[in-house]
């Protein structure tokens, strides 16, 4: 097996495992009656990066989702044409719509690790 191979395998056991710990957290948030949504969304790949340096700790977007202090966000970076297959999660942590455009938010994320 090649080294190649075998790293994509580790990640891909990495994904699967966090994958699942992110469910459980979500599962058990439902049974204690908190709801917790789950947003996947698209980000381009300069301002992925400076999220995973720790660089950016925030989102504007527009508010189409409701999103709330909690919610668990899925940053799936895009390079504009397809998902690069990089992601990362993050947890809101605050949300404001001060000084946005008509419809848009403001959230603070951080790792949930």
């Amino acid at each position: 097996m090649t080294d190649l191979l075998k790293g994509f395998i580790e990640k891909r056991a990495i994904f699967e495992k966090k994958k699942a710990e992110i469910e459980k957290s979500i599962e058990h948030a439902k049974q204690k009656g908190i709801k917790v949504n789950r947003h996947e969304l698209k980000i381009l790949p300069e301002f992925f990066e400076a999220v995973i340096l720790g660089l950016k700790a925030f989102e504007i977007r527009k508010n189409d989702r409701d999103y709330k202090i909690g919610d668990i966000v899925f940053l799936n970076e895009f390079d504009g044409e397809k998902m690069t297959g990089r992601w990362t999660e993050r947890v809101i942590t605050y949300v404001t719509d001060y000084e946005q455009k008509e419809g848009y938010i403001a959230f603070s994320i951080v790792s949930p690790y």
